[in-house]
């Protein structure tokens, strides 16, 4: 199938199912809020989530908007009912060097100091990934559509099929993520097992210094206002540490 090529759907009928669609949407999710809030909610009830114990974190989109649009994929699912902010597309990441290394996954964005990130975590912004990112995410969308077969939704149902694959796909990115496969900053390899962590530094800029660029001297723990040698900012940071954590869609 060429790229950008368009399903051959029936245009009214998909416009005339368009409303029965999006109440199946809200009864399937529960949601129909902004991504961030949809996150929150699912994760309100976790009281032993990492947001709830002061780790910095920020909503992600795991299959970005750029990727969907670049795939010439965005407009054709959106009319069969995905919506990209879905809770199942979205992932609560840690947004500050301290809690990345904390958690020993992959860091959100950094390239602010940790202070930055007191906001509202409405800032999934697809230029702070790497170009990489998504371009590995449009050749799968891509690939999504392949498998969908062309035709008259209305009768196949076609668009029960496409929800599901997006969010096996969503999940797909969230495990790819975690195995380092996918990265989201330029020092992606320094968060897992046995890596360097935070590099004593509390933004990208300075973890990728030359004077920073060692192991994290607080053995990658940051419990309780722990900071490593070098750091300034304190966080009060009162989960556990984890022998393994996790990157979840929905979570």
């Amino acid at each position: 199938m060429k790229r950008g090529l368009k399903f051959k759907v029936a245009v009214p009928c998909i416009f005339a199912l368009q409303q029965a669609i999006d109440r199946l949407i809200i009864l399937r999710s529960g949601y129909k809020l902004g991504y961030r809030d949809n996150i929150l909610k699912a994760v309100d009830g976790i009281k032993s989530h990492p947001i709830h114990h002061g780790v910095k974190m920020q909503a992600h989109h795991l299959v970005s908007n750029q990727a969907l649009k670049e795939s010439g994929v965005s407009y054709d699912i959106e009319h069969l009912g995905y919506d990209i902010n879905h809770v199942s597309n979205i992932a609560l990441i840690p947004c500050t060097l301290q809690g990345a290394c904390h958690l020993n996954v992959q860091l959100h964005r950094g390239n602010h100091p940790a202070v930055v990130h007191e906001d509202n975590g409405n800032n999934d912004d697809d230029d702070s990934h790497p170009p990489s990112y998504h371009k590995e995410l449009e050749e799968r969308a891509i690939k999504v559509k392949g498998y969908i077969d062309d035709g008259d939704y209305c009768e196949k149902k076609q668009e029960t099929k496409l929800l599901k694959m997006m969010r096996i796909l969503s999940k797909q990115v969230a495990r790819d993520i975690n195995n380092h496969e996918l990265a989201l900053t330029s020092i992606f390899t320094h968060f897992g097992r046995n890596t360097k962590g935070c590099c004593d530094a509390d933004s990208i800029p300075d973890a990728k210094s030359l004077r920073f660029n060692y192991e994290c001297s607080s053995n990658t723990d940051h419990l309780k206002g722990k900071k490593a040698r070098t750091q300034k900012i304190k966080e009060n940071i009162t989960f556990a540490k984890p022998s393994v954590y996790k990157i979840t869609a929905g979570n």
